[in-house]
């Protein structure tokens, strides 16, 4: 420790020496020839105050807590309940104490040991106060200067700042959005603008550095840039060239001045900014074109400043001319826009319903027997047509229709079968061709008409359909709209009832209670495998359906219950349309959906829709349905009376397509034509949501370029699930096969697992879609073989997959229970976001 205390003292010394040189610098300037003693003669107190509180600051540096206890406990200090604030006071009050420095002694030695340092002290010290002399008369020359010269610094910066402008507006005009970044627009027109500042708002195209971000760069940027250059560089240089010569010869001349103007040239550049984003655009463009000479552009600076309210004046009304005049346009534009959508669609979507056509409306609830009353008068008919929404409930009415040894075909986007000399078609709706006459047509699920995205299938096909009788099916809430569209027409209306009671069962139901003939109702693909893995795994034979299973696999699930082979279905509410089952008890596990935009709580339509499966005429002669919580908010949305359907949703025709042909170029300009589109009351326009999407793929590209906008939009319209990024990738590639004339590149097949399957299942479904477009009927007729195989191939590995499917942790693959209700487990959700409610 002694060794550190001298350490200490020495470096303390050295520090001193400093500020003694400091003190006697200032003591010499104040009196000339004095001497070191007579120095410390008259700050003998304030020096050793000094070197005192250097002590007392640097004393303990270098000395652990450790040692400073160690040393306490030497001197007999009880240090046991001391802070360590009080340890470091009596630490340094004892070595203060125990060091002995005669202040006065050391700075006599000082003076001895170094005897040239007093003079050499003097010598610099009238150098100092020769220079301060010096910087004093510069100070005051140089602010004199920049005080009476603010003109003539202004007319050169002025002056670049005009033909930096007229040089830029000769550059190509950006703009930004979020949609599609930067992109050019045109040129400028300076007219537009009337001070600079105006101008400067604009983008240069260039990206730049904004610390660690990066943005695009506007024009204010590059002038503030070389506005500042210009101040402290330019400005600087020439007050430098306005002072006495004499005075140029001074050292490091430009940093000083800096230094003494340095609050002054912050704001001359502030002023300068303010000045040149002010002034006006008019006025630079005529100064661009005057050589620089500062009389010359003095003189026109004052003029232009004495005409400036008249030039603001003047472009103001300039400015509403012209804003009155981009009114007028733009009426003329929108009345000339109006005008031709109303030639483009005119009446597009008024009725068009034959006078001697019969129409009978099969209104009531879910289950009721409507289709099959239908059906049946149909199958009695010379020719007859079906329409549904669903290629599963075409396949069905097809496969009954032969049954009864109708010659019936089938017709859907996928596939078509035994079409030649069949008396009668099923389809689905987006099938309906106006051009052909029959005898009895149905029309299925007529309250899909409300369908933003498929409404309007229906309502052409009940407006347009050439029939002696047409046989219109669908749910309360639709009848009302039907009346009115068929008002003036032959119509008859048969109400239906349920004959079954439908009973709400009170209890919360328990999986642990599910019996023979429940259908269970979920609704995603993976919670039915998980709740038909739970329930196969209990011991129940299960059938599932759900939305995106092949139709043929659907139909042999279904059969399977139907013939008692299954017990149980688990399902999605894809089982609510047109499916006939021999269902005692509708359970709805879950109580909301995921609707393709947010996950919410069903709709009284839809859990009627659902619940009214339950109750088979015969077998089960009351209908039950259960739900799993809420049992009277579901029960009483249950029992709420529909909301009439007052709206049907219109889309883009054939016809409309032929007349936008002398309007319009492109999709792009269509779909704006179509949103601006003022439907009429009582419809709703189909967004076109999956079909803009879609178009994003190929817009611009050559396949737009070589296909009309008829046919391109066909192609956009195809029904396939464009959200798969496979199948967009399938559908773009035969878009640019039929271009190029080449062959239609084949569809996936994969197998080894369900998902595998069915993605292999909806890609031969898409290569049909373009098949059949392509009237290929016969390479058609071959993949429908092969879609047949992968069909079951399905069904075959569902009760494989059923065995061993679990609910497991997305992250660690964990295997949780089948109702756990988050996709991944406690322990993993605790690492992840660091806390454990349990």
């Amino acid at each position: 420790m002694e060794q550190i205390l001298q350490n200490n003292i020495e470096l303390i010394k050295q520090r001193f020496q400093l500020v003694l040189q400091a003190e006697a610098m200032k003591y010499i300037e104040l009196h000339g020839e004095a001497t070191a003693e007579d120095f410390i003669a008259e700050n003998e107190k304030h020096l050793e105050q000094l070197l005192e509180a250097e002590l007392k600051g640097n004393i303990l540096n270098g000395i652990s807590l450790v040692k400073r206890k160690q040393f306490l406990k030497a001197e007999g200090v009880e240090i046991d309940a001391l802070r360590t604030k009080v340890i470091n006071t009596l630490v340094r009050e004892r070595l203060l104490e125990n060091i002995n420095l005669d202040y006065k002694h050391w700075l006599r030695h000082y003076f001895l040991e170094n005897p040239g340092e007093w003079e050499e002290w003097k010598e610099q010290a009238i150098i100092n106060q020769r220079e301060k002399v010096i910087l004093a008369d510069l100070e005051e020359k140089v602010k004199t200067i920049f005080a009476s010269n603010n003109i003539r610094f202004y007319l050169p910066l002025r002056y670049k700042a005009a033909r930096d402008l007229a040089e830029d507006l000769h550059n190509t005009r950006y703009d930004f959005d979020d949609e599609d970044g930067i992109f050019e627009c045109g040129q400028f027109d300076a007219d537009t603008y009337l001070k600079l500042e105006d101008f400067l708002s604009e983008l240069t195209g260039e990206e730049i550095f904004y610390g660690h971000e990066i943005a695009w760069e506007i024009y204010e940027d590059r002038y503030e840039a070389f506005i500042q250059e210009y101040v402290y560089r330019d400005v600087l240089a020439m007050i430098i060239e306005l002072l006495p010569a004499e005075m140029q010869k001074t050292d490091a001349l430009s940093e000083k001045v800096s230094e003494l103007l340095s609050d002054e040239l912050a704001d001359l550049l502030e002023d300068f900014l303010y000045r040149i984003t002010d002034e006006l655009i008019v006025d630079l463009q005529e100064l661009a074109e005057v050589p620089f000479m500062e009389a010359a552009h003095r003189e026109l600076y004052v003029r232009q400043l004495e005409d400036r309210k008249k030039k603001i004046n003047a472009f103001k009304r300039k400015a509403y001319l012209r804003f009155e005049q981009e009114k007028a346009e733009q009426r003329e534009r929108a009345k000339r826009e109006e005008e031709m959508i109303l030639q483009m669609i005119g009446r597009e979507y008024e009725a068009n319903m034959s006078p001697h056509t019969k129409y009978i409306l099969h209104i009531g609830e879910t289950n009721t027997g409507k289709t099959h009353t239908a059906l049946t008068e149909m199958r009695q008919a010379a020719t007859g047509l079906y329409l549904g929404p669903l290629r599963l409930l075409a396949l069905e009415v097809f496969e009954t229709l032969a049954s009864h040894g109708v010659a019936c075909g089938l017709k859907t986007g996928e596939e078509e079968k035994n079409l030649q000399g069949a008396t009668h078609i099923a389809a689905t709706v987006e099938m309906f061709s106006s051009e052909e006459r029959y005898e009895c047509v149905v029309i299925d699920e007529a309250q899909m008409i409300a369908d933003r995205d498929r409404g309007f299938s229906w309502y052409k096909a009940i407006t347009s359909v050439q029939a002696d009788t047409v046989h219109i099916i669908g749910s309360n809430n639709v009848g009302s709209m039907l009346m009115n569209l068929l008002d003036g027409y032959d119509v008859e209306v048969r109400k239906y009832k349920r004959e079954l009671p439908l009973i709400v069962q009170k209890k919360n139901f328990r999986i642990s209670k599910v019996t023979r003939g429940d259908a269970l109702i979920v609704f995603s693909r993976k919670k039915v495998l998980q709740v038909a893995a739970k329930l196969e795994n209990d011991g129940h034979k299960v059938s599932i359906v759900y939305g995106g299973m092949p139709p043929e696999t659907r139909q042999k699930q279904i059969e399977q219950f139907h013939k008692g082979e299954t017990e149980v279905v688990v399902a999605t509410d894809a089982i609510g349309m047109g499916l006939n089952l021999p269902i005692r008890r509708v359970v709805f596990l879950e109580n909301q959906k995921f609707d393709g935009t947010r996950v919410r709580t069903l709709t009284s339509q839809e859990i009627k829709q659902i619940a009214g499966r339950a109750g088979r005429k015969g077998k089960y002669d009351e209908g039950f349905v259960a739900f799993s919580y809420d049992v009277q908010k579901m029960k009483s949305l249950l029992e709420r009376n529909d909301f009439e359907i007052e709206t049907f949703a219109i889309s883009p025709t054939q016809n409309i397509f032929n007349r936008f042909r002398y309007f319009g170029k492109d999709l792009q300009e269509f779909f704006r034509l179509w949103d601006e589109y003022e439907n009429p009351p009582g419809t709703v326009k189909a967004p076109l949501t999956e079909e803009k999407e879609l178009y994003e793929e190929i817009r611009g590209t050559d396949i737009e370029m070589k296909l009309s906008v008829a046919d391109l939009y066909s192609f956009l319209h195809l029904p396939f699930s464009s959200y798969e990024s496979t199948l967009r990738d399938q559908w773009k590639d035969n878009m640019r096969a039929i271009i190029n004339n080449e062959e239609l590149h084949e569809p996936v097949i994969l197998k080894g697992s369900l998902d595998a399957l069915e993605l292999s299942y909806k890609s031969i479904g898409l290569h049909l879609l373009f098949l059949y477009k392509l009237d290929r009927r016969t390479e058609a007729f071959i993949w429908e073989r092969m879609r047949d195989e992968i069909s079951e191939e399905v069904h075959g590995l569902l009760k494989k997959e059923i065995k061993k499917y679990k609910k497991e942790c997305k992250y660690c693959g964990r295997e949780l229970k089948w109702d756990y209700q988050f996709t991944m487990c406690q322990s993993c959700h605790n690492k992840r976001y660091g806390r454990n409610y349990w």
